[in-house]
């Protein structure tokens, strides 16, 4: 019988942003990658009620009644965790729980550390109390630039070399080229000229 991973799914819903993308994406590859190898391990991920059908198909899903960094995870995830069976548990964003209240060992990805400086008071404790402890704990720490394992090292006191980076990728669909019928006019709209300007996707977010 396979080891059993489960993978915290809950903040995928029916508007895609970050975090989403990332963990669609990795559960995407892995679907892709088990059409040619057997994954040495059964991949379950929890949802929440808004979760898409979609969003995880070809794995197992368990639906969960706390949402997703409600305080109610607190109590209801590690019973999941136990009733699952779990030999690992992955957090791929900054939520966090007592070690002592998990049942298995756990895997944490923590992005980046911006609710540190542009965050509430209230995100700062929880990032003390909860995510700092939970990070320091973790079986294996990961985080997606070089930039966030100097933070991430600096702040928690985990050596870099214990900090695992494993960089986002980009969506397949960007690696086409667009038609010019379809840029130029796009181009002309902006009084912008082919390979002279700069392009910055992000969000109004202060950072």
């Amino acid at each position: 019988m396979r080891p059993r991973i489960v993978v915290d799914g809950r903040m995928v819903g029916p508007i895609p942003h970050g975090f989403s993308r990332y963990l669609t994406n990795m559960a995407r590859g892995l679907l892709e990658l088990q059409e040619s190898v057997t994954l040495p391990y059964e991949l379950v991920f929890l949802v929440s009620k808004e979760t898409p059908a979609s969003a995880f198909g070809g794995f197992g899903t368990v639906e969960t009644g706390a949402p997703f960094l409600s305080p109610l995870e607190l109590l209801e995830i590690p019973v999941v965790l136990r009733r699952l069976n779990a030999a690992l548990y992955h957090s791929p964003t900054f939520s966090s729980f007592p070690g002592f209240t998990l049942p298995c060992p756990w895997v944490a990805t923590v992005h980046d550390l911006n609710h540190l400086r542009f965050g509430s008071a209230s995100k700062r404790l929880y990032y003390r109390w909860l995510l700092k402890p939970f990070a320091r704990k973790a079986a294996a720490l990961l985080t997606v630039s070089d930039f966030s394992r100097r933070e991430l090292s600096a702040w928690s006191g985990v050596a870099e070399t214990a900090i695992e980076v494993v960089h986002n990728s980009l969506d397949e669909a960007y690696g086409r080229p667009l038609p010019d019928e379809a840029v130029r006019p796009v181009l002309e709209r902006f009084g912008l000229e082919p390979g002279k300007y700069f392009f910055c996707l992000s969000n109004p977010k202060p950072h």
